[in-house]
Parts: structure tokens; sequence; C-alpha cells
């Protein structure tokens, strides 16, 4: 388990009191538009200045320099006028597994290009699909996936929710996504985290993230 806590205000007055904890496997970070996820994931990273706890114990040194991890933003983060294969492989030379892995990825998740093809012609929801294979081909101990399956069609969300569900070795790895689908918090043997207010809070199920904001009774 690795605890997160960050105190932080921004321009517009609000304050952010983020306390909470990643469990190895998946962890869904819930939470409207505008909630703070997004800012949530870029702390924890070190993409933002902010103090975290690692293993429960404070740190300062972002995480992109001291662990092994990957990260999706939201949209793809995909360089249009470079081509699929330096996309996906950052214009490093991929190794035997992870080219294996890209070319299984791009048949699942429909993608039919060739390596050499540029990226400026590929719609919205392919540049996404894109983006999550470069993720994904990586052995990262953390995954950090920022509304990975945002502006999917149904069938490829569907797709890209399974092949992250599959995931080998994820009792090795923390994978943090952040969503506002609430079908996505149904994904088998998540651990549900709910952004809301300011304040990360945890949940049991799909069902009660549902009724915290449909039924104000329940909050």
């Amino acid at each position: 388990m690795v605890a997160f806590k960050l105190k932080t205000w921004l321009e517009n007055g609000m304050e952010y009191d983020l306390e909470g904890y990643m469990e190895r496997g998946i962890n869904v970070l819930f939470g409207a538009s505008g909630a703070g996820k997004t800012l949530l994931i870029r702390h924890l990273i070190g993409l933002s200045p902010g103090i975290h706890l690692q293993d429960g114990d404070p740190i300062k040194t972002p995480m992109y320099r001291t662990r092994n991890v990957a990260y999706l933003p939201q949209g793809g983060g995909i360089f249009p006028k470079l081509s699929i294969e330096k996309n996906i492989f950052l214009g490093s030379k991929p190794s035997k597994e992870q080219r294996s892995k890209a070319d299984s990825l791009m048949k699942t998740f429909g993608l039919k290009f060739y390596p050499e093809d540029p990226c400026d012609s590929l719609s919205g929801g392919e540049k996404l699909r894109l983006g999550l294979i470069r993720t994904l081909i990586e052995n990262s101990e953390f995954m950090f996936l920022d509304e990975p399956f945002s502006g999917l069609d149904p069938y490829h969300g569907f797709i890209c929710r399974e092949a992250i569900e599959e995931l080998p070795d994820q009792d090795k790895r923390y994978i943090l996504f952040s969503t506002h689908e609430l079908e996505d918090a149904k994904m088998k043997g998540a651990n549900l985290l709910m952004i809301d207010e300011g304040k990360v809070r945890k949940m049991e199920s799909s069902s009660q993230i549902r009724d915290h904001f449909f039924n104000p009774g329940a909050k």
C-alpha cells in the first residue's frame, strides 16, 4: 500500500486536502469534471509541486525520478508529427517483448496502421488508444492513467477496460486511473476512490458513488 497526503490551494481559492492510499492492483479515482483528479495525479508523479507520502514516509523527490512510472495524460499525449512507431516507443529501441506487446495491442484495439505512418491524421479516439498502448507495454511499478477511456466509443472503451483488467502481475503494480464514468468504477477487484469537494474518500461500490451524487441523504 502507498499512502498519499496533499494539501494545496488553487488560484480560485479552492482548498484541496487530499489524503488516501493506493493498493497494489487497480485503483479507480472517480470524480466529476474539475474535481481535482488530474491535479492529484500530477502531484503524485511529481509533475506539479507538492509533498506526498510514499509507503508512509514524506518525501519531496518526484516519483518519476525515484520509481519506474508510466503516465498517460488526457488525450493520449500523442506527438502528431511523429510516426506511429516513434510515438509508441518514443524513439528508443524496443525489446522483442515490447514490440510483441505493441503489435498484439494494436490488433486488439483495432488500430490498422503501418509503423511509419504519421499520427497527425488519427482521430481523437485512435490517438487515445495509441497512447494507452505506449503506457501498457511498459513494465512499470506505477501506472497513472488520466481518463484513459474518455472519448472512446462504447466498444473500444470495453476493449481497453478489459486490457487493463487483464494486465499481468497486477499484485506487483500500482495502477491508478481517473474517470468520471460510473461504468469504470465497476472494474473487478478495483480499489475505489472518489474525489469530491477537495477531499478523497474510500468507496465500496459504484452504487455508493452513484448515491453520493444523486441521493443527498447518502453523503
